[in-house]
């Protein structure tokens, strides 16, 4: 805490300082009239003088409120939220029928995100990518290689529920959901002034070495949807590709 002194203790104190000098002035001029040695006289008198300097208080200041940084790969904050909830969504439809969470992995959202992107951006509803790519090399160009692997896309719906419960609601999306061949998965979403507003992509895989016996597999792809949205599933087949 800072130290105030007002006008007049200053002014006492040069009344005393003042005060002092002529005292001791007085007891030289004593020594001197009674023939005492100057120097005993003042011997006696030992002035000391002290000052005291009283600053300014000074605030410090406080540890600045750090700027939230971005999330990975530069995506807002509202894009993740809405896909962790996606995440959140399917593995609790996983748990309502026994079987194991699937774990985010982050190459997978890499891919899903890189095709989410692209469908917002042209107005995309192909598991194809403007650029050519397919599922796979997608998948295995984040650097995730898969013994097995599926996606599903989904445009129109604004919120993550709503895409979740169409795909719940159909029979092969819903297999792929609680495929137990799947173990990671990673989600993307992307958003455009478009036709259909909203863009969701689940890559799903099991990483090659994961235990899964060698087979014949079908690429199997179904779509379903109306004029405002619609939903399609991409995944490997070890059965001729089922109807819907």
């Amino acid at each position: 805490m800072s130290k105030h002194r007002s006008t007049h203790n200053w002014k006492n104190g040069n009344y005393l300082i003042l005060g002092t000098l002529t005292l001791a002035l007085g007891l030289i001029l004593g020594g001197v009239w009674f023939n005492q040695p100057v120097a005993a006289v003042v011997d006696i008198v030992q002035i000391t003088v002290t000052a005291e300097v009283y600053l300014p208080a000074v605030v410090l200041n406080e540890t600045p409120t750090p700027v939230p940084s971005a999330t990975p790969n530069g995506y807002p904050a509202v894009d993740a939220a809405r896909e962790n909830e996606v995440i959140a969504l399917i593995n609790q439809n996983r748990s309502s029928h026994t079987l194991n969470p699937l774990v985010t992995e982050e190459q997978l959202v890499q891919s899903a995100r890189r095709h989410s992107d692209d469908m917002a951006t042209h107005n995309n509803t192909s598991h194809t990518g403007t650029d050519g790519s397919t599922v796979k090399q997608r998948i295995e160009e984040a650097g995730y290689n898969p013994s097995w692997h599926g996606e599903i896309i989904a445009w129109g719906f604004p919120d993550a529920a709503g895409a979740v419960n169409w795909w719940m609601n159909s029979s092969i999306h819903r297999a792929n959901i609680l495929s137990t061949d799947a173990h990671d998965l990673g989600v993307g979403y992307g958003a455009s002034s478009g036709d259909f507003g909203h863009y969701w992509v689940v890559n799903f895989g099991r990483r090659s070495g994961d235990d899964l016996p060698d087979r014949t597999s079908f690429w199997c792809t179904y779509v379903t949807g109306t004029a405002e949205q619609g939903s399609s599933v991409s995944f490997w087949s070890d059965v001729p590709c089922p109807p819907e």
